[in-house]
């Protein structure tokens, strides 16, 4: 049975250990999605990426919120797996025009470290189609905005839709449309708040936020305008992909 696990990343396991928490559990096991290669003789690794440029980014809860400029996100899949590494860049990060960063990166550029993705369900519901996520771990950090400083903890639950690919055959995709909403009327919950493991336990987590370092952590949401279109790196062997449910 796979398990969903953070592979050598003992900080994020206690991280997330610390924003979950499990909401059901069920005797049956379920096979959470993989990635697979889809054409014979291609080979790893498959290296799927995407931005969306848009002065609507922004970090947000109820009160404040951190607008940026660009989001690029780049998935690093080595083998069959349901999980695997993710670079994870957000450009032109300000307020009040007060440049942010996080510590070692440019003026404006906000760096997610450590971050990996997992395939996960967010509905196991008899008779409706399965719903897939991509839910991203990360360590903490800090975003410095001058002397203000803003605390980010995870996790962070993106939608995924697989895009067909043409002239294909079983589900094949060509690319996979990511999406990161905050819930109608509510801008501090993530839109995807809760998803199911491979023991079927729904497990429920939210982005959070401190606005000012020491103070206690309040929900928070990071709204991506539009779609994410994650398609397959020039760098990449392999041209069209599997999610295998």
């Amino acid at each position: 049975m796979r398990r969903l696990k953070v592979f050598g990343l003992a900080s994020v396991s206690l991280l997330v250990a610390g924003v979950m928490t499990a909401a059901a559990a069920s005797v049956e096991s379920t096979s959470l999605p993989d990635i697979r290669i889809a054409l014979p003789g291609e080979l790893y690794p498959l290296d799927l990426a995407g931005e969306v440029k848009s002065t609507g980014i922004k970090l947000q809860n109820e009160i404040t919120e951190l607008p940026a400029a660009l989001i690029s996100v780049l998935l690093l899949v080595s083998e069959f797996t349901s999980l695997g590494a993710a670079l994870i860049d957000v450009g032109g990060v300000e307020i009040f025009a007060e440049k942010c960063n996080t510590t070692g990166d440019g003026v404006g550029v906000v760096l997610v470290p450590n971050a990996e993705w997992h395939l996960v369900y967010t509905s196991l519901s008899p008779g409706k189609v399965l719903e897939t996520a991509g839910l991203i771990l990360f360590s903490k950090f800090i975003i410095f905005c001058g002397a203000a400083e803003t605390v980010v903890t995870g996790p962070w639950m993106w939608r995924l839709s697989p895009v067909p690919g043409n002239n294909t055959n079983g589900g094949d995709s060509t690319a996979v449309e990511a999406a990161s909403h905050c819930a109608s009327g509510k801008p501090s919950v993530q839109e995807v708040l809760s998803y199911f493991t491979d023991s079927s336990s729904e497990v429920t987590g939210q982005l959070l936020k401190a606005s000012i370092i020491g103070t206690e952590s309040t929900r928070a949401c990071w709204e991506v305008p539009g779609t994410l279109l994650l398609v397959v790196a020039s760098n990449s062997t392999t041209k069209m992909f599997s999610v295998l449910l």
